[in-house]
């Protein structure tokens, strides 16, 4: 199963987002031209480290650059820990 899922605007992340995953999120990402609004759902979401972070970051600096959202929803509680522990949760 891929760990991630595009459909037009709506975005799945599936498993396990470690630093192992994130290039080829990202090379699987590049191309989009961020014409609309994008929605990422987290609940399939499995295990995480803080490179996840570093990538949702990425994704909504691309996003703001175009004038356009980018929302999370379902974040893992792993997740949200993290963003606190590092101070940018109001960013998620």
């Amino acid at each position: 199963m891929s760990p991630i899922e595009l459909n037009k605007n709506n975005w799945v992340l599936n498993g396990s987002i470690t630093f192992h995953e994130i290039p080829f999120l990202m090379m699987k990402t590049k191309d989009h031209s961020w014409n609309e609004s994008i929605t990422l759902d987290m609940s399939k979401v499995k295990n995480i480290d803080t490179s996840l972070l570093g990538l949702l970051f990425e994704w909504k600096r691309q996003a703001n650059q175009k004038k356009h959202s980018f929302n999370i929803t379902n974040v893992p509680n792993n997740l949200i820990k993290l963003a606190k522990l590092y101070g940018v949760k109001e960013f998620l």
